[in-house]
């Protein structure tokens, strides 16, 4: 299967890493009113978009041509996802215009014994949104 545009490579705030998985979360937000004493009246309000959000499973690892200081490298994710403020998060299938600010939510890191050389991501940013971006402008 061929992809109609080339893939990115992955980072968030210049920090290169590999993706295993990525998902992204959004939809919208509603208030259903639903009319006392009957069954069948109801109704929604839309309010808007929901905030999107992406979970991604990253990794860091050895190589001596593309990564030979990998524990550089992981820390200086582990100290971006830990950063106050926005980053940019460019994602394998996004497009480049695609990219947007957001912030880290949560995220953990695992060393596996066996796979030396090897640290998983897994991060949850959300998206900054334009208040929370223009106030880290000032």
């Amino acid at each position: 299967m061929t992809v109609p545009w080339p893939l990115q490579a992955a980072s968030y705030n210049g920090i290169p890493f590999f993706v295993e998985a990525q998902s992204r979360a959004s939809g919208r937000r509603t208030v259903i009113k639903e009319i006392p004493k009957s069954d069948t009246l109801s109704t929604t309000e839309d309010m808007g978009r929901r905030i999107r959000k992406f979970a991604v499973t990253a990794y860091i690892i050895y190589s001596p041509v593309l990564d030979p200081d990998w524990e550089t490298s992981r820390n200086d994710l582990i100290a971006a996802c830990e950063a106050d403020g926005t980053g940019t998060l460019m994602l394998p299938t996004m497009l480049s215009n695609d990219v947007m600010p957001v912030i880290v939510d949560t995220y953990s890191v695992t060393e596996h014994q066996g796979k030396g050389g090897y640290a998983e991501f897994t991060i949850n940013f959300i998206e900054a949104g334009q208040l929370q971006a223009a106030a880290g402008a000032d």
